[in-house]
């Protein structure tokens, strides 16, 4: 039988054989792409290509896509766990062409692959074809030998391909596969027809042939590209099981045995491959429950949801209450619940890590390096989620009050549970269930459908959201054809170089793209250079510099003379650029310090690089102790005191990670990249500038750490002449110490001790001589105590300067009454402050805030408080004696 990981390589070795280059997965955090949340598709790191803002170095692609579908149109969370085929994190096989080969190729090598290689039986194979597609009929009908019936006209909805409502679009040509009757989930209905495309589970999609060679514009109307490109897509889950299951002596009849055999008959069950049958075989030992339990559907979700939870955090992405983060949570949340129905009620996710590494670690290696973090974050998440279950059920119970048997919850309630506390609807049924309660799921639906539609109008496709970038509205002046800008950065501050093409307004401000530059753009959370573009006619200050595609973009403006064409001198502030190349390698030996502290589950999650400082996000649980942050800035002064070299090469992509180089978050990286190696400390992938030794760096200081999102942290730090300014202001201050204490710096500490030990032994003593003072003022309104209607009143003005003294002494008062009521007033910061307490044995007969509440009314005040206690406050000072009397009249007419 073969494996998922022999079926992944026969694919990208077969078109490698044809040519192709085989292009590494993207992140699953798209890059420059606010459209998505996720990566949903193996052309979503080629879409810049499709729309004319990029290019490649090569014609053709091959490659296996990790993708998360979760939002949108492509929302099929809540259904993963009740088949055997839905996903939220799956591979797409795909196979590209840049305006290279086209419809001939793409569909003789997929049948080729489909029948010559993996055995496929032509018999079982059907081809679709958009109806306007003549010329993809043809080629099936006639270069394949395809059963001329199995070819078969689709309309737009089945074969039509568009990026958006606007941009590159073409038909594309699906192939689908027979299972057999047995698999139509509609036979039983009268009238049915199994047919491809007909939904009931007996024809499924194999393959989908796109073939885009239109543009449609703003009106709707289509135009021929100037290239024309091919893109494919094989669900590779799928095609893994129908491979391996078709074998009737398979791991899963074997592993579960009679047990399994309803599952491993279903050949459209994803889940019965190598992919997830390890996964199961742990959960069912952890649980106790076998795959058989439950219709499978527990294993099901908690093997698909780990996959998508432990792909996410290694490509960059937190549990939290927005976003992709989200997303995340709700995930992890929904594989916990499902752990419980089986017994799990412990953390548990964590562990199945492991054994997803062992499936699929050798072909994605950022799983196996970023392995402790997963689990740390996952198993952290856990916890809280934990408590977060118990207030969710407290909700349910609140929610379900007075319900009775049969009554339904709301769908409005169903959502708000799913949308707040991340409870899945299959858990609100369960409880519900149990209860004999029914739930409005259409009503859910509803509120789903409200959700999806905000979600879609804030992700609407865009080609670019700035319009200067997009090429939009910008009138160039073009000198020279120009599709990349080369950059020399590296060696030179220098260089002589030409104008490609500028635009200018009427206020001199310039964009400038030239044929060369040793300007670095802004990347990588470092910031662009600033400098000047000149020659004997024009002078040009640079601002800003940002990357449009192949492209450098140069801000700035026009100082003097007028742009032109002539050869130019572009030449960046080296001073500045020093500076920055400081802060950057910093970072790199920052990362591999706090890696040293903290543990090697710490992982950049993103810098900002300035020439006059830098702040640095990385992975951790909890605030950094005072120990921990000295000793992270010792060890990064101690590289620099050591003046260790750096050295950068260019290195294949697959052997820099093989060899230990880390790899940042949601960066993006070709298949040559740049590593950057601090020796024997860091070794990192990085495209910034940097310096030649550590002891350019001169002085390394850290200002703040802090949190700024969960389980991340953030440095803000800063080298160089900033951080020798802060030494000797530090300097000056202490110097200052030492002039006016009279004491030498080694005791200072000491001295201030001391100091600090008087001073509060001297505000004790004050506040023994207030209280004791307030206390014989006290002794003073005891002696004009007045009895009304059989109570004893005490009240009076105390001299008190805080509210918090006014409650010390109303303490001391209640001491000393047995029975009766108190009102002490006292002056403070030029306003009112009233207190009034009575005593345990009358509060049913008087309220000390309705008391207060009167009283305060004479001074233009207001409070209140408990039955016993009470305060208010006043603006009128000129009226307190009146207010102090007025308690007596309040006591009288009760």
């Amino acid at each position: 039988m073969l494996t998922s990981k022999e079926i992944r390589q026969q694919f990208i070795d077969f078109f490698k054989q044809r040519a192709h280059t085989e292009v590494k997965s993207a992140s699953l955090v798209p890059m420059n792409d606010p459209t998505l949340l996720f990566t949903n598709a193996g052309m979503n790191q080629f879409k810049d290509v499709f729309l004319g803002l990029g290019t490649r170095n090569y014609k053709r692609a091959v490659n296996s896509q990790k993708c998360l579908r979760v939002s949108g149109k492509h929302n099929d969370l809540e259904q993963v766990g009740r088949d055997g085929y839905h996903h939220t994190f799956f591979e797409m096989l795909g196979n590209w062409s840049f305006g290279d080969y086209y419809k001939k190729e793409a569909i003789l090598w997929a049948w080729q692959l489909l029948t010559e290689v993996w055995k496929f039986p032509k018999d079982k194979l059907y081809a679709t074809v958009y109806n306007a597609d003549k010329d993809t009929y043809k080629i099936w009908k006639d270069e394949t030998d395809i059963d001329d019936t199995h070819i078969l006209y689709f309309g737009k909805k089945d074969n039509f391909w568009e990026m958006g409502e606007t941009g590159p679009c073409g038909p594309c040509s699906e192939i689908h596969i027979d299972l057999g009757v047995e698999h139509c989930s509609k036979k039983n209905q009268k009238n049915h027809q199994c047919q491809v495309n007909g939904n009931c589970g007996r024809f499924i999609e194999l393959w989908n042939l796109v073939f885009i060679q239109f543009y449609r514009d703003e009106k709707g109307e289509l135009h021929k590209l100037k290239d024309r490109f091919v893109d494919t897509g094989a669900g590779f889950e799928r095609i893994v099981s129908l491979l391996q299951n078709r074998d009737s002596n398979n791991y899963l009849a074997t592993k579960f045995q009679a047990k399994a055999q309803k599952f491993v008959s279903h050949l459209a069950d994803n889940y019965t491959s190598d992919l997830f049958l390890p996964i199961i075989e742990q959960i069912s030992e952890m649980s106790n429950k076998d795959y058989s339990f439950n219709n499978g559907v527990s294993h099901r979700v908690i093997s698909d949801h780990i996959r998508a939870l432990a792909f996410s955090i290694a490509d960059g992405v937190m549990p939290s209450n927005e976003g992709r983060g989200y997303v995340i949570r709700r995930i992890l949340r929904r594989a916990d619940w499902y752990g419980r129905l089986i017994g799990l009620t412990n953390p548990f996710l964590y562990k199945l890590v492991d054994t997803l590494i062992q499936i699929m670690g050798d072909q994605y290696y950022e799983l196996k390096e970023m392995k402790k973090h997963i689990e740390l974050v996952i198993k952290s998440e856990e916890e809280r989620f934990n408590i977060t279950l118990d207030r969710g059920l407290r909700k349910f119970q609140d929610l379900t009050v007075g319900l009775h048997s049969g009554d339904i919850i709301s769908g409005k309630n169903v959502f708000a549970l799913y949308d707040t506390y991340g409870f899945p609807v299959d858990l609100t049924r369960i409880m519900a269930d149990r209860q004999g309660l029914e739930i409005d799921e259409q009503g859910f639906q509803k509120e789903m459908a409200l959700q999806r539609e905000r979600c879609r109008k804030s992700a609407k496709f865009q080609i670019c959201s700035d319009d200067f970038l997009a090429g939009k509205d910008i009138e160039w002046t073009v000198y020279f054809p120009c599709e990349k800008t080369e950059f020399v950065g590296y060696e030179q501050v220098k260089a002589d170089t030409y104008i490609a093409k500028y635009s200018i307004d009427n206020q001199d401000n310039v964009r400038i793209v030239l044929c060369q530059t040793p300007f670095y753009a802004e990347s990588g959370g470092q910031v662009s250079d600033t400098g000047k573009i000149y020659n004997q006619e024009c002078s040009i200050e640079i601002q800003d510099v940002q990357k449009q595609g192949d492209l450098y973009i140069h801000f700035g403006k026009l100082k003097k003379g007028e742009i032109n064409s002539e050869k130019m001198i572009a030449e960046i502030d080296e001073s500045r650029r020093k500076n920055i190349a400081r802060n950057h390698t910093a970072t790199h030996l920052l990362h591999s310090a706090l890696r040293k502290v903290l543990g090697e589950h710490v992982h950049q999650k993103g810098s900002l690089v300035k020439p006059d400082g830098f702040r640095f996000d990385f992975t951790h649980f909890q605030q950094m102790s005072k120990q921990e942050i000295a000793l992270t800035e010792e060890i990064v002064n101690q590289k620099i005191r050591e003046n260790l070299p750096i050295s950068v090469h260019i290195e294949e992509l697959d052997k820099a990670r093989k060899d230990g180089a880390i790899a940042l978050f949601n960066e993006k990286y070709a298949d040559k990249v740049r590593v950057v190696t601090i020796k024997d400390f860091s070794n990192e992938l990085c495209g910034g500038t940097h310096l030649n030794a550590t002891g350019e760096i001169g002085i390394f200081l850290i200002l703040s750490e802090e949190s700024v999102a969960f389980n991340v942290r953030r440095i803000e730090a800063i080298t160089g002449e900033q951080a020798y300014k802060i030494v000797q202001n530090i300097r000056e201050i202490l110097q200052e110490f030492q002039y006016r204490m009279r004491t030498p710096q080694d005791k200072l500490i000491e001295k201030i001790d001391k100091l600090l030990l008087a001073n509060k032994r001297m505000h004790q003593q004050l506040e023994r001589m207030k209280l004791n003072s307030a206390t014989n003022t006290l002794d003073k309104l005891f002696n004009q105590a007045r009895v009304i209607n059989g109570v004893k009143i005490i009240s009076g003005e105390v001299k008190v300067s805080s509210n918090n003294e006014l409650r010390k002494i109303a303490d001391a008062l209640r001491n000393k009454l047995d029975s009766g009521i108190g009102l002490l007033g006292a002056k403070i910061n030029d306003k009112v402050s009233l207190i009034c307490l009575v005593t345990d044995d009358l509060v049913d007969k008087y309220n000390a805030g309705k008391l207060v509440r009167e009283v305060a009314k004479i001074v233009q005040g207001s409070g209140g408080g408990k039955a016993s206690l009470a305060m208010a406050g006043g603006k009128d000072i000129s009226k307190l004696s009146t207010a102090l009397e007025h308690i007596h009249s309040c006591i009288k007419y009760k």
